[in-house]
C-alpha cells in the first residue's frame, strides 16, 4: 500500500526535508500560492529517507544518488499511489526544478534522467523503505475520514501532529473518523478552520487545554470571534454560515465532549443566534452589476419587471433546459454507438498476445478483443502506442476510449443529467450513492417488477430504486416508477459500467454493488463515478475545449457565454430547472414537492428557487398556461370595467386592451399590421394574454362588433387586430380543459355589448 495515496492532498504538510536557502531556490519562478506537487513529493521522499536538501547538498555528488533514489521510488506504487504517468511527470518536473535552479546555482551539477531510468532505480527505494520508522510512515499516510456514502476527505493534521504530538494527534483522528461514518455530509471545513487554529496559536492552546474546563471554553470562545470576525450583519450568506456553525459545534460536543475524550467545558460552548435560512435568502450572488440568484441554470435577477419575468419563466428557463437535453441525448446517442461498435468488432477479433509481434495484432478487432477478455487489467496505453505505431495514428489512450465506448466518469455525466431531467427527484448524493445490488448479488436498485406491478397501457413500468439522503434515515430510500426514456437510460448505463462491476467482483471489493463505476482516465482501473464539477478553472483547461464546443453546436452563444452557461450546470440546477419547468407548465405550487420527490408540502418551496418580483407576478395573475399559442391569465375585475371605461375612440380601446391584456410585453409580439397567428409562427414563441372577465367582455364585444360591420367602410386596423385576438382567445378557452376560464368565458358572453363600438371600429 503506498504511504503517500493518489488524491491525497500534500499542501497542509509543512516543508520536512528541504531547507530554507535550497527551498527558495527551488521556489524562485513558482508564482502560485502553493508549492508544486512534485516538489512536496520529493520533500516527502527525502524526510522519508532520512535526507536533509541544503544548498550545500544540492552542489554535492550525493544529489545525483539522492535523485535516483527519489526516481527509484515513483516507479513504484509503494512510495506514491498515483498512476505511472503521474509518477513519471512528477520525476520529470522534479528534475526540470533541478535544472532550472542551475541558473542561481552555478556549481549545482546537470543531472541524469530519462524515462526509463527511474525503473532500474526501484531496487534503492526497496532497501530504504524497510528502514522507514514507523512514526514517519504514519506521518506522511495522512488522515482520511469516509462518510456514509464512502466519500472520503483528508484531514490536515499534519501540523497537529507536529505541535501536539501524535497522540493528541490520533485520538482526535479516530474520534472524527468514527463520527464521520455515520454522516451524509462533511462538516470538515469547520473542523479544518479548528485545527489550523489550534494548531497556528498552539502556544495558547496546548494539549492540556483539552482537560482544563476553563480553557476548553476559552478556546472556543476566542474561536468564534476568529471564524466571524470578518463577518458582516449585511452579508447575504450570514444565516447560513451561522447555521452551519452550530451544527459543527454539535459534532464537536458529541465527539469529543459526550464521548470523555475532552472534559466538560465550564459553560456550553458557545454557538449563534442561527434562525431557520429562508430559501428566498440562498444562492444569492453579484453578477454584471446586479443581484442574481443561482439556483437554476438560469440566472435570475432579484429585482424584474413583469414582461422581463415573461420572458425568463416562459422562455429562458425552457431555452437552457433544451440545451442540456439536446446536448445530453446527442452524447448518450454517440457513446452508445461506440459501446455497440467495440461489442461488434471484438467478436471478429483476436486478444493481442503480449510480447514479440504486438505491433503486428494490433488492429481495432483484435484491441476491441483484448480489452473484452482482460478488461481493465490489460495494459491500455501500451496497447494504443502498439495500434499507433502500426496504423501511423497519433491517437492517446482517452481518445482510443471513447472511440470504444470504454467509459470514464465525464462520461456517465450526460446519462446521469438525462435521469435527472426526466425525474428531478433524482438529486446527487442519489447518483453518487446508487447501490445497483445488495450484498447478495440481486439487483434491487433498478428492476423491471418489484414489490408492486405497475401496468400502464399494456405494459411493465420500470421501478428505480435509490436514496436521497436529506430526507433522513426514515425516509431516504425511494422507489418510484420511471418513464420509458429513463428506463432505457438505465439499460443503457448498466451495460456499459458492467465490465467495470465484474472487476471490482473478482477482487471481491464492495463497489461491484454500484452502478455509476468508470475510468478516471482512459481505460485505467475503474472508480465510483464522481459528478465532474464545471467551473471557472477547470473550464479554462485545453481539455475542455471539445466540450465547450459540443455546446456551442447547438446554442448560439459565444465562447465566454458557453462557459458561464456551462459553470452553472450541475445536477441540483438542472433538477430545480425542472422542476420549475414542470410547475411553469402546471401551475400547481403543491406538485413542485411532489416533483422534487419531497416527503411533505412546503408551502414557500417555489421562494427557494425564483425572488420575489416573480412570486408577484406569479400572485397577481393566476397563470394558467396553454401549449397552443395563447397563454390566459386569469385576473380578477369586474364584469362591467369596460361599460365603466367609456371609450370614445378605437385608439383609447386599442390602449386599454394593451394595458389590460398584454400589458409589458415586448412589442415585436404587438404588431397591429400582421395577424396573430402569423406573428405566432414569424416568432415560433407563445402569446401571453391575461384575462379576467371584463378584459374578456370588450374582447368579445369587439369580436362580435367587427364581425357585424356594414362591409362598406374600411374598419380600423386596431379593431381587425383584436377581433382576431378574441376569435383566438375565445377558441382556446373552449377547446381547454380549465373550468375557471371557462366560467369566465361565460359570464363574459353574457356581458357583450357592442353599442359603444358600432362607430369605433371605423377607421377615421
Amino acid at each position: 500500500m503506498a504511504i503517500v495515496k493518489k488524491g491525497q492532498p500534500l499542501h497542509p504538510y509543512p516543508i520536512m526535508a528541504i531547507q530554507p536557502d535550497a527551498l527558495q531556490i527551488l521556489t524562485k519562478d513558482n508564482k502560485s500560492k502553493r508549492l508544486p506537487i512534485p516538489l512536496k513529493l520529493f520533500d516527502s521522499f527525502c524526510h522519508l529517507a532520512g535526507y536533509e536538501i541544503s544548498c550545500n547538498t544540492l552542489i554535492s555528488p550525493a544529489m545525483q544518488a539522492i535523485f535516483d533514489h527519489f526516481c527509484g521510488a515513483l516507479a513504484t506504487t509503494d512510495f506514491y499511489g498515483g498512476i505511472d504517468k503521474a509518477r513519471e511527470a512528477a520525476c520529470r518536473e522534479m528534475h526540470t526544478l533541478l535544472e532550472a535552479a542551475r541558473h542561481e546555482l552555478n556549481e549545482l551539477p546537470s543531472l541524469l534522467w530519462w524515462p526509463q531510468k527511474r525503473h532500474h532505480e526501484r531496487h534503492l527505494w526497496d532497501e530504504i523503505n524497510q528502514k522507514i520508522s514507523s512514526h514517519k510512515r504514519r506521518y506522511w499516510e495522512g488522515w482520511p475520514v469516509e462518510n456514509r456514502l464512502g466519500i472520503v476527505q483528508y484531514l490536515p493534521l499534519a501540523p497537529m501532529y507536529l505541535t501536539h504530538g501524535r497522540e493528541f494527534t490520533e485520538t482526535f483522528y479516530e474520534q472524527l473518523r468514527l463520527r464521520a461514518e455515520g454522516f451524509i455530509e462533511h462538516y470538515h471545513h469547520h473542523f479544518n478552520k479548528l485545527i489550523t487554529y489550534i494548531t497556528s496559536h498552539s502556544m495558547l492552546y496546548p494539549e492540556k487545554t483539552f482537560q482544563d474546563p476553563i480553557g476548553l471554553y476559552n478556546l472556543f470562545k476566542d474561536f468564534i470571534k476568529h471564524d466571524f470576525k470578518d463577518s458582516k450583519s449585511t452579508d447575504r450568506n450570514l444565516p447560513s454560515r451561522k447555521k452551519c456553525y452550530n451544527k459543527f459545534i454539535s459534532q464537536v460536543e458529541r465527539c469529543f465532549i459526550e464521548s470523555g475524550i475532552w472534559s466538560i467545558p465550564i459553560r456550553p460552548l458557545p454557538n449563534t443566534d442561527a434562525k431557520a435560512v429562508p430559501g428566498n435568502s440562498s444562492h444569492i450572488k453579484e453578477s454584471g452589476g446586479l443581484t442574481v440568484r443561482e439556483k437554476l441554470i438560469t440566472t435570475i435577477p432579484l429585482e424584474v419587471s413583469h414582461s422581463q419575468a415573461i420572458e425568463i419563466l416562459f422562455f429562458q428557463i425552457k431555452e437552457d433546459l433544451r440545451v442540456i437535453k439536446t446536448w445530453a441525448e446527442i452524447q448518450m446517442s454517440k457513446f452508445m454507438e461506440n459501446f455497440a461498435q467495440r461489442k461488434g468488432l471484438a467478436k471478429l477479433g483476436v486478444p493481442i498476445t503480449k510480447g514479440y509481434g504486438w505491433t503486428k495484432q494490433a488492429n481495432l478487432e483484435n484491441v476491441c478483443a483484448t480489452f473484452e477478455k482482460y478488461t481493465y487489467d490489460c495494459n491500455f496505453p501500451e496497447i494504443v502506442r502498439h495500434y499507433n505505431r502500426k496504423n501511423n495514428t497519433t491517437y492517446s489512450a482517452r481518445d482510443m476510449s471513447l472511440m470504444l465506448g470504454i467509459p470514464n466518469t465525464s462520461d456517465l455525466y450526460p446519462f446521469q443529467l438525462g435521469l435527472i431531467i426526466e425525474h428531478p427527484k433524482i438529486t446527487t448524493t442519489f447518483l453518487t450513492g446508487f447501490q445497483l445490488k445488495d450484498k447478495n448479488g440481486n439487483q434491487t436498485g433498478y428492476f423491471p417488477e418489484g414489490g408492486h406491478n405497475y401496468i400502464f397501457s399494456g405494459e411493465i413500468i420500470n421501478l428505480i430504486s435509490g436514496k436521497k439522503s436529506r430526507k433522513g434515515r426514515k425516509y431516504a430510500r425511494q422507489k418510484f416508477p420511471v418513464s420509458a426514456k429513463a428506463a432505457l437510460i438505465m439499460e443503457n448505463v448498466i451495460s456499459i459500467t458492467e465490465q467495470a462491476r465484474q472487476h471490482f467482483k473478482k477482487n471481491n471489493n464492495e463497489n461491484s454493488r454500484k452502478l455509476f463505476l468508470a475510468s478516471p482516465i482512459a481505460a485505467s482501473l475503474p472508480i465510483i463515478a464522481t459528478i465532474p464539477q464545471w467551473n471557472r478553472s477547470t473550464l479554462s483547461k485545453p481539455c475542455m475545449t471539445p466540450l465547450i464546443n459540443q455546446f456551442r453546436s447547438i446554442t448560439n452563444k459565444s465562447e465566454q457565454q458557453t462557459k458561464e452557461y456551462l459553470r452553472k450546470i450541475s445536477p441540483s440546477t438542472v433538477r430545480a430547472s425542472r422542476a420549475m419547468e414542470a410547475y411553469i407548465d402546471d401551475g400547481d405550487s403543491s406538485l413542485l414537492s411532489e416533483i422534487l420527490g419531497h416527503q411533505k408540502e412546503i408551502s414557500e418551496l417555489l421562494s427557494h428557487y425564483i425572488p420575489d418580483a416573480f412570486l408577484d407576478y406569479f400572485e397577481s395573475r393566476d397563470v394558467r398556461l396553454f401549449h397552443k399559442a395563447v397563454i390566459c391569465h386569469a385576473l380578477k375585475d369586474s364584469p362591467y370595467l369596460m361599460k365603466a371605461s367609456n371609450f370614445e375612440s378605437m385608439e383609447q380601446l386599442s390602449e386599454f386592451l394593451k394595458n389590460h391584456a398584454l400589458n409589458e410585453l415586448s412589442s415585436d409580439l404587438i404588431e397591429p399590421n400582421k395577424s396573430i397567428e402569423q406573428q405566432i409562427m414569424e416568432e415560433g414563441n407563445e402569446i401571453l394574454i391575461r384575462l379576467g372577465i371584463g378584459c374578456l367582455s370588450a374582447l368579445l364585444s369587439l369580436e362580435k362588433s367587427v364581425k357585424e360591420s356594414d362591409g362598406k367602410r374600411p374598419l380600423d386596423e386596431d379593431a381587425y387586430y383584436w377581433s382576431n385576438v378574441a376569435r383566438l382567445v375565445r377558441k382556446e378557452i373552449e377547446d381547454g380543459y380549465d373550468p375557471e376560464l371557462k366560467r369566465k368565458l361565460a359570464i363574459a358572453v353574457q356581458e357583450i355589448d357592442t353599442t359603444q363600438l358600432d362607430d369605433l371600429i371605423y377607421a377615421t
